[in-house]
């Protein structure tokens, strides 16, 4: 028992943290695949980043630190590999590819702390979504995830996922706020 929890908060390549079912997080929304999802908690946000590489979720710390008016301090308490923040209005951290960012009024390290919980391990990496031509003519996703996002194309009226004409790109998000992209050739 002991090593298993050990192993599932490890630094390394996590699946992420469920958009749904996680105690105290409203409905997600997903932003772009650099920036991650967000859902609102009590007095507050937290936003979600989960990388494809450990790398990736370090480079979104330091943006998001770079955002900030005020410069934090590191965090006296460590969740992950690295974190800043009081702890009560703002807690960061990243715990691998996985980093969550906490603004809220009061109870930061809190949220965090339940965040940090339900990182889970779990399948690879989603593959690219896959366009699917359509006898009638039109293309239709293959996979439908979470949230699917898209530029350019036409959508077929009362056919989520079906275009008439091709889009330019297409975001599939799954259920640990994974996002795999298509780009039209």
């Amino acid at each position: 028992m002991i090593l298993a929890f050990g192993l599932a908060f490890a630094a390394g390549t996590h699946a992420g943290i469920p958009v749904r079912g996680v105690p105290g997080l409203g409905e997600p929304t997903f932003l772009t695949p650099r920036t991650g999802w967000t859902s609102s908690v009590e007095g507050g946000f937290v936003r979600v980043y989960v990388g494809p590489t450990e790398a990736d979720a370090a480079e979104w710390m330091l943006r998001a630190r770079e955002g900030l008016t005020l410069q934090p301090s590191p965090a006296t308490v460590l969740l992950g590999d690295e974190a800043f923040g009081d702890g009560d209005a703002l807690y960061v951290f990243r715990d691998g590819n996985v980093a969550v960012f906490v603004r809220v009024e009061r109870g930061a390290l809190a949220t965090a702390r339940t965040l940090h919980a339900a990182i889970e391990d779990g399948p690879a990496w989603p593959a690219a979504p896959r366009l699917l031509p359509r006898g009638e003519g039109g293309w239709e996703l293959g996979e439908r995830g979470v949230s699917v996002s898209f530029t350019g194309g036409q959508l077929v009226p009362f056919r989520p996922g079906t275009w008439s004409e091709l889009p330019a790109t297409v975001v599939v998000w799954d259920a640990w706020g994974r996002p795999a992209e298509w780009e039209r050739p």
